[in-house]
């Protein structure tokens, strides 16, 4: 009897570095919104799999954008604009492994475009460079979340939804789950503000 060929499928990829963004991510809908934990593993599964084409190109953007500030002041005041690294580590993130997400992700984006760091000419500038980008990457995702929530927020006010959380009122249709929103919105990460 011939053994039968393994054939090989398309899977999604497996990525830690996404994997953990997805969860820094999810853990900002749960703070602004406790209801949003009904929704985690919903939101953790798409942010994964919405991520990989999304991730490294508002990274990319983040690092040019901070280039051009830095260029212009010439300095970097890490202290005052996120409470240098130490604090940037221990207050901003749960998990060791999602500062070290971002951080691969940074190098990810730099290796793509190292351009953008070429400017840049000993390494203690560049760990606070990285800290800078990174803590405006994490910003730009907390924007994103509260802007969300906020608009979520407010259509269950306006249907009187905000103290009836029984999912058997019509009126739920009316609004969207935040995995609904976050499909529909994270594709404008992309997009440079004008």
């Amino acid at each position: 009897m011939a053994k039968a060929k393994k054939v090989k499928t398309a899977e999604p990829k497996d990525n830690a570095v996404l994997g953990h963004l997805a969860s820094y991510i999810t853990e900002l809908f749960i703070n602004e919104d406790v209801n949003a934990f009904v929704e985690a593993d919903l939101l953790q599964d798409l942010l994964v799999y919405r991520l990989d084409g999304i991730a490294k190109p508002v990274m990319e953007h983040t690092i040019y954008k901070m280039g051009e500030e830095l260029k212009k002041s010439g300095k970097i005041d890490l202290k005052k604009r996120v409470g240098g690294i130490n604090q940037q580590k221990r207050i901003m993130f749960r998990t060791e492994d999602q500062y070290n997400a971002m951080i691969s992700l940074f190098f990810e984006a730099v290796e793509d475009r190292p351009e953008l760091v070429d400017f840049i000419d000993d390494e203690t500038s560049f760990e606070n460079f990285m800290i800078y980008c990174i803590n405006d990457f994490r910003e730009q995702w907390e924007r994103f979340v509260s802007d969300i929530v906020q608009e979520k927020l407010g259509l269950e006010r306006k249907f009187g939804l905000y103290a009836n959380r029984n999912r058997a009122d019509p009126a739920w249709d009316k609004v969207p789950t935040y995995a609904d929103y976050v499909d529909e919105r994270i594709g404008a990460m992309t997009t440079p503000p004008a």
